[in-house]
């Protein structure tokens, strides 16, 4: 089985080896009739992209990067580490699948599947069914699939399904043995880990046993960065970066990037933080759950594929306690949550270090029940008190 690190789209200097390495020959490549996106930009204008085929592999043009046509398609490039494959080799990638079902490999141009606005498209191990399985053309150091697989599909949408989308099984705190693998990866391949100033909640802990034990945290000054806090201890300074396991961890390799879903506090989707000063408080009342992706990429997770598991790429929360954290779970698609008509009080207890803090958590659960606060600042609230 061929490990991913990426998916793409080729470029002009791939697709011309291609070309050059089957002759063109539209019995291997089945490039007449349909254009395949390239990933470079045209040289004349800003909003066009390369196109290849058509009529023949010798052939390309240019078309504006949001057209959805008929006549061009997806036709994906896969990195693979440490191919020993040799140049022109066909082999069997895997089956892809667009909102959870099986792309069936098209037999000929009239029969390409179209893609569906905002659906993900995501590549998993091959299926036994031939009719599901996608083959590449080893090029270089990648593979080319011998296809395009998908219509009516724009240069734009194809780069977010390019992000890989593995299927989430579970969801958990890093072991301080992966996150030092992390941490390896990531200074091989240069990925950022964002890990200055914030640490990040672990499983490890010098006494599991003791409710009130301390857990291990990572990161802060330097990458490998270790110290330990109170289970119960909520700091602005260590958050949440969770770990996502895999329902097929063996196709992507390690160092891969791949989206892994979007976060929900209290039922409202997270952004995911740009920067350090962006990453948002933990409400001790708000339930964590990963669901499906938004199509807003700024509430989409990356995560950076680490043995058999995927670790997100930053701390998503922070002023979170390691019991809070553990209690995050994935919703499944189709598992949705029940109505609960639930009567409140007048008054609702919160924990804070201050009257704004305090305002600031209430004004949050009263929001979520359509409510709002008596007392809007701390003046407000003070005065109130004086009553």
């Amino acid at each position: 089985m061929y490990q991913i690190l990426k998916m793409r789209l080729p470029t002009k200097e791939e697709w011309n080896l291609l070309v050059s390495i089957t002759g063109g020959d539209d019995r291997i490549i089945h490039c007449e009739g349909v254009y395949s996106w390239g990933q470079d930009a045209s040289t004349t204008r800003a909003i066009d992209r390369i196109v290849f085929g058509l009529y023949s592999g010798f052939t390309w043009s240019c078309h504006p990067s949001d057209s959805c046509d008929t006549i061009i398609g997806f036709r994906p490039v896969f990195e693979v580490p440490n191919s020993n494959d040799a140049p022109g080799e066909v082999i069997t990638i895997g089956t892809l699948y667009m909102n959870g079902c099986p792309i069936k490999i098209p037999g000929d141009k009239e029969n390409l599947c179209a893609y569906i606005p905002g659906a993900s498209v995501e590549l998993r191990e091959a299926l036994d069914d031939p009719n599901y399985q996608l083959r590449a053309i080893k090029v270089g150091k990648v593979y080319i699939a011998d296809r395009v697989v998908l219509n009516r599909i724009s240069w734009d949408d194809s780069q977010g399904i390019c992000m890989l989308t593995p299927e989430i099984k579970s969801v958990r705190l890093p072991t301080t043995d992966e996150w030092d693998r992390l941490v390896d990866i990531a200074e091989k391949t240069r990925t950022n880990i964002h890990f200055e100033d914030m640490f990040s909640w672990c499983e490890t802990s010098p006494n599991s046993h003791d409710m009130m034990a301390m857990w291990e945290i990572r990161g802060g000054i330097s990458p490998r960065g270790k110290d330990y806090a109170y289970a119960a201890s909520r700091s602005p300074n260590v958050g949440f970066r969770p770990v996502f396991e895999l329902a097929n961890p063996n196709i992507l390799a390690d160092g891969a990037v791949a989206i892994a879903g979007t976060l929900y506090a209290g039922g409202l989707p997270v952004k995911v933080p740009a920067s350090l000063a962006d990453i948002p408080d933990h409400v001790p009342v708000d339930n964590l759950e990963f669901r499906e992706s938004l199509d807003d990429h700024t509430y989409q997770i990356q995560a950076i594929k680490v043995g058999h598991v995927l670790i997100a790429d930053r701390v998503l929360l922070k002023n979170i306690s390691w019991h809070s954290a553990k209690k995050a779970y994935v919703c499944k698609p189709g598992q949705d949550p029940c109505t609960w008509a639930v009567p409140i009080e007048a008054f609702v207890t919160v924990e804070a270090n201050s009257v704004g803090e305090a305002l600031a958590i209430a004004a949050r659960k009263a929001d979520h029940v359509g409510a709002s606060l008596r007392c809007q600042t701390p003046e407000e609230y003070l005065s109130y008190l004086k009553k």
